[in-house]
């Protein structure tokens, strides 16, 4: 689907006040507004997922907008409000990296991000940041390889030795991608820092796959601006580490903030929320239980 700027301003704009008003509904406002920090695509991929239901009233979170931006923004705001947080959320725009993002967040008193962070980039800010329980643990954050519906050298890769005559493209800023695809045989690996320049790469051949979670929809695939991009079937690859929230130490409010996502996250584990959640919306998916794991060797190196 194609999202054109003039679009993407009339979507905000609406989003905005239907966002805010979902919040307040839900939230009862005891506490100060919470500013929550998102890119402009999750923003719009996340409504389009609730299409006017009650975030605490939904009970099916499969779909083709239920990628892991959008299903982290739903695990933050469940856990939240089971944790016995109260507020009302207003959305910020981001489209900072996303070291810088991590960054940024160090000093900031009034603004959260509700996506979740690798802990080997959180550890070189432990002092600054509360740091929840996983929300992703070790070992679940599996992906798959990637590619043009037209590239028929990488959907017939099988195995490891295959890699040899495929290349790949990630970015240097984000550590653990970046490792994952170096310890594998790739005959080249090429660094972009936006993911929607993979996207392109990828589909004009000038790169034959790229890391991508999988989901929900019924080939896994994913569609931006036309451009539709699936799973290699029958490999998939483990990201080794785990991924957290984190609340600033100078956040108003931060402890009350972080003792409530911890135990909102707590609850909605042992009650199994977070498992159909993270299930149902093909973060992890079922139908590659069987698939054949590309770097299973590596994952001790890469443990932060």
């Amino acid at each position: 689907m194609k999202y054109s700027h003039q679009a993407i301003l009339l979507v905000r704009k609406y989003f905005i006040f239907l966002l805010l008003l979902i919040f307040s509904g839900l939230s009862w406002a005891e506490n100060k507004p919470l500013g929550i920090l998102l890119s402009e695509y999750t923003y719009i991929d996340y409504q389009a997922f609730l299409a006017g239901r009650d975030i605490l009233e939904v009970e099916s979170f499969d779909g083709p907008r239920a990628r892991r931006e959008v299903v982290e923004m739903i695990l933050f705001v469940k856990a939240l409000h089971a944790g016995g947080y109260r507020t009302s959320y207003q959305p910020i725009f981001s489209e900072s990296r996303y070291l810088r993002i991590l960054k940024n967040l160090k000093r900031d008193k009034n603004r959260i991000a509700v996506n979740t962070f690798w802990l080997y980039d959180i550890k070189r800010s432990a002092d600054d940041f509360y740091i929840t329980d996983p929300v992703i643990p070790m070992g679940k954050y599996v992906v798959g390889l990637y590619t043009s519906v037209k590239n028929k050298k990488a959907l017939s890769i099988r195995s490891r030795e295959d890699l040899k005559d495929i290349t790949v493209v990630s970015s240097k800023q984000w550590h653990v991608d970046w490792k994952a695809v170096n310890s594998m045989p790739f005959k080249a690996i090429y660094n972009a820092v936006e993911w929607f320049s993979m996207l392109r790469m990828v589909e004009a051949n000038r790169a034959d796959v790229m890391l991508f979670s999988f989901q929900a929809s019924e080939d896994m695939g994913i569609t931006r601006e036309s451009i539709h991009i699936i799973p290699v079937p029958n490999v998939k690859v483990v990201l080794p580490g785990s991924r957290h929230w984190v609340v600033s130490k100078n956040m108003d409010n931060a402890e009350e903030i972080y003792s409530a996502l911890q135990i909102g996250l707590a609850k909605m584990r042992k009650s199994g929320e977070v498992k159909k959640i993270l299930n149902e919306s093909g973060f992890i998916h079922p139908k590659v239980d069987s698939w054949e794991l590309l770097n299973a060797e590596i994952i001790p190196l890469l443990t932060p």
